[in-house]
This record gives structure tokens, C-alpha cells and sequence, in this order.
């Protein structure tokens, strides 16, 4: 009777390991899945995007491009320059807003250290991947738990998306001829941004169950950031266009831009390197400018919200890890 008692004393232990083990294969499938679906994409997007735009790649005058990227309008380029910096600057405000009150960052340091962490990893093509990796590990160093983290970059996420489809949506809009105007078009993606944001937001806690801890204030605030960041970004293509002689029209270059940076993410490549400079290069073309002239508009944006940015940046955490490495710095700590 004794062994008997055993028996049953120990069933309860074993189900409950087996129970243990169910959650952790079924993670191991999903990542696995979302694996194997990462590879399929990364194939598969940029091998349509190739069959679409091939022929404009192989009749672009690659060359003649360059001359004409270096013989640009230097005031516009420079103009460029200052928008693509002060749009990097204010995308610190993801940070701000989405990790505020984590941690023992605060206000200044939080906003400047998350328009760091984008201007290094856009430009290193690691952007998806290398941000919330970074944040993982200054954050928590900062104090924050892994799960706070996380719900931070989700909050920022939705924002950042929150602004591209927006756009992408005001821009393709049908609209009335009376209506069909930039400005209207620009006035409709700030409300979508911030209504997809709210909308996103609270879809997910409810359907999905996962937490953003996000008021819908906090919400709506994100997706103002998500347009106004995209907006920055049309800004430095069209003035780099500008300085190519680009004659496109801003509706036209809008559609280019945001649809390059969908096909860019959707590639899962890094920072959608060739992925979205394709999309860009065909969309361009069908807006009737020539080829060269886009491939220069292309290279100019690169250059301008790219690498000045990122020189920035690697300026600032040379600064930085200067300061952390000198005794001074050591001692201070």
C-alpha cells in the first residue's frame, strides 16, 4: 500500500513536467516558422522586386548617374543634409516616449540616445535587427527588465508603422480632384498615423493579449512622431531630387519613398538594402524622369540620410565611450 501511495503521490509531478515542456516546443516551432519564413522572404521579395525593375537596371547609365549625383545642386544637397539630421534628432522622441520612466534614463539623455542608436544602425543596415537588440542592452543596463524593454519597442513600433501606412494610405487615396493636393494628402496621414497607432494598440491587448502598456494618449502621441518621421523622410528624398533637377512631383515621390521602404521591410533584408533602391529606381522611371536622374536622386539620398547621420552618431558614441574609458570617466562611474 505504501508503494501505491507513492505511485500516485508521484503522477501529479510527472504530468506537470510534461505540461512544463509543451510551452517551449511550441516556441521552438514558432521559431523555427518565423525562421524559415524570414528566409522565404528574403528571397522571395527581392527576386519580384528584380523582375520588375530589371529593365531599368540594365539600361541605367550608371555612370552618368554618378556624374550627376556629384555635379548636384550643392545648396539643395545641404539643405537635405539639415533636414535629414533634424528628422534623425527628432526620432529620438520614439525613445522618449515609448521607454520613458525606464530604467534610470531620463527626458534629454533617453531622446538624444535613441536618435543614436537609429542613425547607427540604419546606416550598418542592421536597423529591424540591431535596435532592439542595442535598447535590450542599454536599457538593461539602465534598470529595465527584459519584459519592459519589450513592450517598449512594441510601443515604438507601432508608432514608426503607425506613420508609414499612413502615409502609404494617404498617398494612394482616391480623392477628389478639389481634394487632390499635397497638403490635404499630408493632413490625412497625420490622422491615420495616430489613429493606426491607437487602433494597433489596443487590438493587441485585446485580441491578442499582449501588453503595451500604452495609454491611448500615449498612443495618439507616437503616431504624431511616426508621421512627422516620415514626413522628414519625403523631405530629404524630394530636396535630393531637388538637387538632381528631379521633376517629379511631390505626390509622385511620396508614393516612391514609402513604397520602397514597405518593399524594403517586407524583403527582410537589413535596412532593405537594393530591395527598396530598386522599388525607388522603378517608381521614379514611371513618374517619367530618366533613369539617371533617379539612380542620382537614389545616391544622394543614401549619402544624405544615411552616412551623415551615422558619421554623427559614431562621433557621439566615440564621445562618449571616450569619456566611459578615460580614469576621469572610470572614477565618475
Amino acid at each position: 500500500m505504501a508503494e501505491d501511495t507513492d505511485k500516485i503521490s508521484d503522477a501529479p509531478a510527472a504530468v506537470d513536467a510534461s505540461k512544463l515542456r509543451v510551452p517551449d516546443a511550441e516556441a521552438a516551432r514558432r521559431r523555427r516558422l518565423i525562421k524559415r519564413v524570414s528566409m522565404v522572404m528574403r528571397v522571395l521579395i527581392p527576386s519580384i522586386i528584380a523582375v520588375f525593375v530589371w529593365r531599368e537596371l540594365i539600361r541605367t547609365d550608371w555612370a552618368a548617374a554618378w556624374r550627376e549625383a556629384v555635379a548636384s545642386d550643392r545648396r539643395a544637397v545641404l539643405a537635405g543634409v539639415v533636414v535629414s539630421v533634424l528628422a534623425v534628432g527628432m526620432i529620438g522622441a520614439y525613445d522618449w516616449l515609448s521607454f520613458r520612466g525606464v530604467g534610470r534614463l531620463r527626458g534629454p539623455r533617453l531622446w538624444g540616445l535613441g536618435a543614436i542608436l537609429f542613425a547607427w544602425t540604419n546606416f550598418l543596415t542592421i536597423g529591424p535587427f540591431g535596435g532592439p537588440a542595442a535598447r535590450l542592452i542599454i536599457y538593461g543596463r539602465a534598470g529595465a527588465s527584459t519584459a519592459i524593454i519589450i513592450a517598449g519597442m512594441i510601443r515604438l513600433y507601432l508608432g514608426m508603422l503607425g506613420g508609414l501606412i499612413g502615409w502609404l494610405i494617404a498617398c494612394f487615396a482616391p480623392l477628389p480632384d478639389a481634394l487632390d493636393t499635397f497638403i490635404i494628402r499630408a493632413g490625412l496621414a497625420v490622422v491615420l498615423s495616430s489613429l493606426l497607432a491607437v487602433t494597433a494598440g489596443h487590438a493587441m491587448r485585446i485580441f491578442k493579449g499582449i501588453r503595451t502598456d500604452a495609454s491611448t494618449r500615449r498612443l495618439t502621441a507616437l503616431g504624431l512622431i511616426g508621421a512627422l518621421d516620415w514626413g522628414g523622410v519625403l523631405a530629404a528624398f524630394a530636396l535630393c531630387g531637388a538637387a538632381v533637377g528631379q521633376g517629379a512631383d511631390l505626390i509622385e515621390q511620396a508614393r516612391a519613398v514609402y513604397l520602397g521602404h514597405l518593399a524594403g521591410m517586407l524583403s527582410m533584408i537589413p535596412g532593405g538594402l537594393g530591395a527598396a533602391d530598386a522599388v525607388w529606381l522603378k517608381a521614379l522611371t514611371l513618374a517619367e524622369e530618366d533613369s539617371e536622374t533617379a539612380a542620382a536622386q537614389i545616391m544622394l539620398f543614401r549619402v544624405v540620410y544615411y552616412i551623415v547621420p551615422w558619421s554623427i552618431a559614431a562621433g557621439a558614441i566615440a564621445v562618449i565611450f571616450a569619456d566611459r574609458w578615460t580614469p576621469r570617466g572610470r572614477t565618475g562611474a
